[in-house]
């Protein structure tokens, strides 16, 4: 009797198989489909274009019931429900952008008999009461086959599309308690499988396909100083791969910024190859279109950011190229995936550049000052940025491992490759890849000396994403990138939300990337409004301006900036020193640890930032990854291998006291005819290494341990009675970094500065008088 009806079962699902035009299932289609059909919870892994859409629609079609699918973008589900009606399952969606009418219609339809087979929802709309009063209708009657969740990454926190919404789906155990579940997703690595089933599944079957894409060919190329145009490349490229495509490939190139896709679209048309450029700042219609003539193969090439992401779907793509680096492997695997979901050969292309590294460094250590500013929940700790500043490493280590780049990917998903692919750009040609790799490190430090000379050693980045949104149907910024030259963080930071107010209004007037020309003209506006309200001019606040009449007035007008201040100072190194050593103490590796081994591998690790590094912006760069690298230390080896890289000579040793921070210091900058003596020119110079001492020891957000608080103390003491000027003060900035410290929790040490500086502004008050 068992046996009977499990070939019944076998014949009905491969009769309703063959009913919608397939002949054989693929991957763990057919498992996921049986667990659903016995009400069973399960999480499902198959690659881009694997075919998960079968696996949620067949026990809908086989059961006449209804099942609910979450998508996380409007455009995905019209374009999945068009693609199911066309096969005859009758599919429909719900979200706010339907008209009331449209939603009623469906509301109705769930109140009796229906042959609706299939809804789609967003997150956000599945949450509302409106919604889940008609599920539960529907539920009761017994008519529910299943609850779908497409794109489950997005559940976990610890997934590269994280969205809260997904998250609040914990609420269909509670309102549907017997619905089988079924969680889908092409990029999940143990983790965020992990965080899946705990937060919305019950006991689920894990259904896990191969990760390995085998037809896909992995390549990364880098940007060295003799290297084309990543642009000449890609065009050399699509000619090269025309003979085997029999025309130009249907291709898709990724960038960062809205004005590098345009860019890169006129380029290639130049070139002579049919191409145009997607992303948010089009007109919708406009964006539409695009898509529209690329599906159909009237543009083969398409470049875009990421707002060309989830549900496309062509199977004939021959090449994807990432122009920046991903700031995740999930995201690239996903990216990259949409190349050959035909089976037939493709490629998958990331250039590498020093700079691109460089820049996503420094965005993802903005990032907690960014979520903090935002009020994103949590953002008061480091995890977040930790974890994004982890994933991005990942990206730069696939790109500069020396092994296969097949096996350097799945292994990030907990698979194992027995044997070398012959399908990358190592494996295929080991000596050359070698060769280019030596080429960039000696290329790369001298490519960061020269642009940190040019911009004087900092810059601004603003950055976000352009991805689609859901059921309000806005769209996030991309990045837009803004150099110059600032030696004040205040200024930059001014600058930034003067760019924000003007890209928020340029995204209103039109399509078209916001250009640095708007930026410039909000500045103006706003340095003409400041100096209009104060009466004075745009140099600051009234203190400030003060400061500098009574400088003009004493010793003429002020004199050039102090030099050697972008230097790395000795008061800078040490508090490098504590900082890493107070993020050992926090390591699992701490455990049963000598304080002598924390401190010894503190100062080496230490001494490895400063001496691979080119300036000051570069080495606090390398001193955040080291923190980062010593906060996750597991166990004493770890800490003893850490420990075994032996300073450099002329370090000292460092108490972990907080005492005798003895460090090697650079050459001391050679003198400059600006008039100022010896003893200005080393007031200036320690004036800039204490504010960045407290700066730096002060950065961890919490409270500094004595030995550091009696350091910061001594040194403001013996600075009381220092000859300062007020070209001095001003050039440091320290009146408003002075200020910043009030908000921290070391009260004694902020207002030991404030009366430092106070007595400062009265001598020199008194001397002008």
């Amino acid at each position: 009797m068992g046996q009977d009806c499990g070939r019944i079962f076998e014949d009905l699902l491969h009769n309703s198989l063959k009913g919608l035009g397939y002949n054989q299932f693929r991957g763990k289609q057919k498992e996921a489909i049986t667990a659903a059909m016995r009400g069973t919870d399960c999480l499902v892994l198959m690659p881009t274009g694997g075919g998960k859409s079968l696996c949620y629609a067949l026990p809908a079609v086989m059961t006449g019931k209804l099942a609910i699918v979450v998508s996380p973008l409007i455009a995905l589900m019209q374009d999945q429900v068009r693609n199911f009606n066309n096969r005859g399952i009758k599919a429909d969606y719900y979200c706010s952008t339907r008209t009331a009418k449209e939603r009623a219609a469906i509301e109705q339809g769930l109140q009796g008999s229906t042959d609706l087979r299939l809804l789609f929802v967003t997150p956000e709309t599945f949450s509302s009461e409106q919604l889940v009063e008609h599920l539960r209708s529907v539920y009761a009657r017994g008519q529910l086959a299943l609850v779908a969740i497409d794109e489950a990454h997005c559940i976990s926190s610890w997934g590269h599309d994280f969205r809260p919404a997904y998250r609040r789906l914990s609420s269909i155990r509670r309102e549907l308690p017997r619905v089988p579940i079924m969680a889908l997703t092409a990029t999940a690595t143990r983790q965020v499988q992990d965080d899946i089933a705990s937060s919305v599944l019950r006991n689920p079957l894990r259904l896990c396909s191969s990760f390995n894409r085998p037809n896909i060919s992995y390549h990364v190329r880098y940007q060295l100083n003799d290297s084309p145009s990543a642009v000449s490349q890609i065009a050399d490229l699509i000619e090269e791969m025309k003979d085997s495509t029999g025309g130009t490939p249907c291709s898709i190139i990724y960038t960062l910024k809205r004005e590098t896709a345009d860019e890169v679209a006129g380029r290639l048309k130049a070139k002579g190859v049919h191409a145009a450029a997607y992303h948010a700042g089009l007109k919708d219609a406009d964006r539409a279109q695009v898509l529209e003539r690329w599906s159909s193969g009237q543009i083969p090439v398409v470049a875009a950011t990421i707002a060309f992401g989830m549900g496309i779907d062509r199977a004939c793509v021959r090449l994807v190229a990432h122009l920046n680096l991903p700031k995740t492997l999930e995201g690239f695997y996903q990216e990259s995936g949409r190349a050959g979901r035909d089976g037939l050969p493709s490629r998958s292309v990331l250039f590498y550049d020093v700079d691109d590294r460089e820049r996503m460094d420094y965005i993802l250590g903005k990032e907690q000052g960014r979520k903090r500013k935002k009020g994103i929940r949590n953002a008061s700790s480091s995890t977040d940025v930790d974890r994004g500043q982890q994933a991005f490493y990942k990206v730069v280590s696939y790109c500069v491992g020396e092994q296969c780049r097949r096996a350097m990917l799945l292994a990030h998903f907990g698979e194992r490759l027995s044997v070398p692919c012959s399908g990358c750009d190592w494996c295929l040609d080991r000596k050359k890849v070698s060769q280019q790799l030596s080429q960039l490190a000696m290329e790369g430090p001298k490519k960061v000396r020269e642009r940190e000379q040019k911009f004087g050693g900092r810059g601004f980045v603003r950055y976000g994403h352009d991805q689609e949104g859901d059921d309000d149907e806005e769209d996030e910024d991309e990045i837009e990138s803004v150099k110059g030259v600032s030696d004040d963080e205040d200024a930059m930071l001014a600058a930034a939300e003067a760019a924000a107010r003007a890209a928020k209004r340029g995204r209103g007037a039109g399509p078209g990337p916001f250009s640095q020309a708007a930026m410039f003209q909000e500045l103006e506006s706003a340095e003409q409004r400041y100096a209009q309200n104060s009466k004075e001019s745009s140099l600051g606040n009234k203190g400030e301006v003060i400061l500098r009449k009574l400088e003009t007035a004493r010793t003429g007008p002020a004199a050039r900036p102090v030099p050697g201040t972008a230097a790395v100072s000795d008061s800078t190194r040490q508090a490098g020193v504590q900082r890493i050593l107070q993020a050992l103490r926090k390591s699992a590796a701490a455990n049963g640890a000598a304080e002598s081994q924390l401190a010894s591998a503190a100062r080496a690790m230490e001494q490895e930032c400063y001496a691979s590094s080119a300036s000051r912006p570069v080495y606090l760069s390398k001193l955040a990854h080291s923190s980062t690298e010593a906060k996750s230390l597991n166990s004493a080896a770890d800490l003893a291998a850490m420990a075994s890289r032996a300073p450099a000579p002329g370090v000292q040793r460092a108490e972990a006291s907080g005492r005798d921070y003895g460090m090697a210091s650079r050459q001391a900058p050679p003198a400059t005819a600006d008039g100022r003596s010896e003893e200005q020119r080393g007031t200036g110079e320690r004036l800039h290494q204490l504010c960045e001492a407290i700066e730096m020891l002060m950065s961890g957000g919490g409270p500094l341990e004595p030995g550091a608080v009696e350091i910061v103390l001594k040194n403001l003491a013996s600075m009381q009675k220092a000859h300062v000027t007020a070209s001095l003060l001003r050039e440091t900035g320290i009146g408003h970094r002075v200020k910043a410290l009030s908000k921290g929790p070391e009260k004694a040490v902020a207002t030991a500065a404030k009366d430092v500086v106070a007595n400062w502004k009265a001598s020199i008050c008194k001397d002008a008088s």
